[in-house]
């Protein structure tokens, strides 16, 4: 498993994929209760599944979504950058140094 949780990229058959439990989910927060990939028409996408009640009958379901691949590894890319410079000394950001703090 990498570093984000997530399970390293494989070959996988047109039409399969696989959901793993998140274990970064906790009671009461918005992240999905199972993440993974599948692959359709050849284009791998990223799922992540919610677990969800009936309002009906109280029934358990999983509601999907999906995400292009790439679009999934943009955004994990954006969000370690955004970690870093949040975490960068004034020597590697400049714009984190006291002189250049608004107050």
């Amino acid at each position: 498993m990498s570093e984000n949780g997530e399970h390293p990229k494989r070959e996988r058959k047109d039409l399969t994929g696989e959901l793993y439990q998140n274990d970064f989910k906790k009671p009461g927060d918005n992240l999905p209760s199972m993440r993974g990939f599948v692959k359709i028409d050849g284009k791998e996408y990223r799922a992540t599944a919610w677990t969800r009640y009936s309002q009906r009958d109280g029934k358990k379901f999983l509601s999907l979504s999906f995400q292009s691949r790439e679009a999934w590894e943009r955004e994990v890319e954006a969000a370690k950058a955004k970690k870093a410079s949040m975490t960068a000394t004034p020597a590697e950001n400049p714009e984190a140094a006291d002189g250049n703090l608004p107050f």
